[in-house]
């Protein structure tokens, strides 16, 4: 092989050449895959939000009023971890200690606290109209 590649100068050439034809047919491949996933992504994203506005809407109280209902769920519990249960440590039986992992919290915290805090704010702002299903 060495003996071939020194009579021709030019396979060198050529093997580079092919080499960075594999590389960029390797990274078009990389991008159509990120685009794909980004286009699932969107189409993900706008059936939930489309969920959640029919829920929203629902005539059924139990329909509409399961997400908020979660939300205060995970406020007692973000409550409860972090300020009742170290209050009690002491009195706690064998002085256990619950774990929960952060990236739990942070879940929580970006979903809930946010969207929680808009939705409260758009809903205390008489401008905006509602339905005042409670």
């Amino acid at each position: 092989m060495l003996a071939a590649i020194q009579a021709d100068p030019n396979l060198p050439m050529q093997f580079q050449k092919a080499v960075l034809d594999q590389q960029a047919q390797f990274a078009q491949i990389a991008a159509d895959v990120e685009k794909a996933e980004l286009v699932a992504d969107q189409a993900n994203t706008a059936v939930v939000n489309q969920t959640m506005q029919v829920e929203a809407k629902a005539d059924h109280w139990p329909t509409y009023a399961w997400r908020p209902f979660v939300g205060f769920c995970f406020g007692l519990a973000w409550i409860g971890a972090y300020f009742i249960i170290p209050l009690l440590r002491g009195w706690w039986p064998n002085n256990a200690q619950q774990s929960i992992p952060p990236e739990a919290w942070i879940a929580i915290g970006g979903v809930l606290g946010v969207a929680s805090f808009f939705r409260g704010k758009m809903q205390s702002d008489a401008r905006v109209t509602s339905d005042d299903r409670g």
